[in-house]
């Protein structure tokens, strides 16, 4: 399988989880609002920190590469 093809099949695989994952949210919207709110707020929580880890870890690369 060639470069392209595979980078084409991870892309779709990827959409495929992602509209899955809508569809998920979707249905426990219409079930229960209150869920998909605090569903919601924990995955913004859980981005930001590792939005926040990998700052750290670029800080510390970039520090380790002025101490060379």
């Amino acid at each position: 399988m060639s470069k392209s093809n595979k980078n084409k099949h991870y892309a779709l695989s990827q959409m495929k989880e992602l509209r899955q994952q809508y569809v998920e949210m979707v249905e426990l919207g219409k079930r229960n609002h209150k869920a998909l709110m605090a569903h919601k707020a924990k995955l913004r929580e859980q981005r930001a920190l590792e939005g926040m880890d990998e700052w750290e870890s670029i800080k510390r690369q970039s520090k380790q590469l002025r101490l060379l």
